[in-house]
């Protein structure tokens, strides 16, 4: 089995102390009271704040809504594709449900609706179930899933 998937809380939580986690909790808190628009909104202002830090060469913006082909954010870099696929599910997100966004993108991109992406992100509020991530972890898993 490849590297397992880790998700925000078992990258962020480990490097914080125990005021900045309860800061952390309470801006959950607050996030977790938007809807699904909202929340699209509050990822955008957060990508284009840590990515024109980081490249401001980069261009971000929300698509979003019926017909966005899979694509809550686009975002360009020097030619360089990524899309982001938010998800403010009450639940963690399961195999199939990842899967089924992972297909709508790239059909999409197939039927030439949209540019393949050098990386698709799903940004999910609850974040993924235990059988998605060690579906997502395991490479013969993919191949099944996608076969």
């Amino acid at each position: 089995m490849d590297k397992p998937i880790k998700q925000f809380n078992e990258i962020v939580f480990p490097n914080l102390n125990d005021s900045e986690k309860a800061d952390f909790g309470r801006a959950t808190n607050i996030i977790s009271s938007y809807d699904g628009e909202e929340f699209e909104n509050f990822i955008l202002e957060w990508l284009k704040y840590c990515r024109q830090k980081l490249q401001p060469n980069t261009l971000i913006a929300r698509i979003g809504g019926t017909g966005d082909s899979g694509i809550d954010i686009y975002e360009n870099t020097d030619g360089k594709i990524t899309y982001y696929q938010c998800k403010r599910y009450t639940h963690a997100l399961t195999f199939p449900q990842v899967r089924q966004i992972i297909i709508k993108v790239l059909w999409h991109a197939f039927k030439q609706h949209i540019d393949y992406p050098s990386e698709l992100f799903i940004i999910a509020f609850k974040g993924i179930n235990g059988a998605a991530a060690k579906g997502l972890s395991d490479k013969q898993k993919l191949k099944e899933a996608f076969t």
